[in-house]
């Protein structure tokens, strides 16, 4: 993506334009000039969604300033999802930071209070989570949401959703691809109007698609059998020359 276009986007009157582009603004951060300071531009926004994301993309920038973005987040006006967001993203960071906030290096122009947050954070050990887990936190839940219930209207459930609990090659292909247009999960319609598709994740191996999916399939609430790394490596050779998103239709 150009970055005069992602400016643009970032800079969308439709607040689930800017909330995508803030997503890849994230993601190509490495690759972009001055990263942070489109996320700051976003850590700020009046929704909640919006910085949701801001939150989760300063992980993509390995460095001490980028918990900034994530405090800034933290100072708004803030939902147990948000709250989860900023806490998992503040840990991510946390190599990044800890020297730099032991040294002063941060000091967050003055707001005393987010300094403190992240020193409370240091002194409590974090949850060791599955491999599974770890994915869903960072690939997943800024549109499934911690609890996998998604966002009505927007990003459909994980929970309680027959798209989960049955046959796991639909779900494979999935991430292997995206998917795109209108899908209808328990009985909800999502993915119409300017809804955002789901993005390929084909970049994860098979191994950890097989973690991921095996983690959403059991956790909430589903118990659904695990899924293979070998079935995920067959699915992949299957559909190799497959260069578009799927749609529900497809897949059902």
């Amino acid at each position: 993506m150009r970055p005069r276009l992602l400016d643009r986007l970032l800079a969308s009157e439709d607040h689930p334009v800017r909330a995508y582009a803030t997503r890849v603004a994230g993601k190509w951060g490495t690759r972009l000039a001055k990263p942070l300071a489109r996320l700051r531009q976003r850590a700020g926004d009046e929704y909640q969604r919006v910085r949701l994301e801001a939150a989760v993309a300063a992980t993509y920038v390995p460095q001490a300033e980028s918990v900034e973005v994530v405090m800034q987040v933290w100072a708004g006006e803030r939902d147990r999802f948000l709250d989860y967001a900023i806490g998992t993203s503040a840990r991510a960071l946390q190599p990044y930071w800890d020297h730099a906030l032991r040294d002063g290096k941060l000091d967050f122009a003055g707001h005393t209070e987010r300094a403190d947050f992240l020193r409370k954070l240091r002194g409590t050990p974090p949850k060791r989570a599955s491999e599974g887990e770890q994915l869903y936190n960072m690939a997943c839940m800024a549109c499934h949401q911690p609890e996998g219930k998604g966002l009505p209207g927007v990003y459909p459930p994980l929970a309680g959703s027959e798209w989960v609990s049955g046959d796991p090659e639909r779900l494979v292909k999935v991430i292997l691809h995206g998917l795109t247009g209108p899908i209808t999960v328990a009985g909800q319609k999502y993915g119409t109007g300017n809804a955002v598709p789901m993005p390929a994740m084909g970049g994860l191996s098979d191994h950890q698609i097989a973690a991921v999916l095996s983690y959403i399939r059991k956790e909430f609430g589903q118990e659904a059998a695990a899924v293979s790394a070998e079935a995920v490596k067959k699915i992949r050779t299957g559909t190799a020359g497959r260069d578009k998103p799927w749609t529900a239709d497809e897949l059902r």
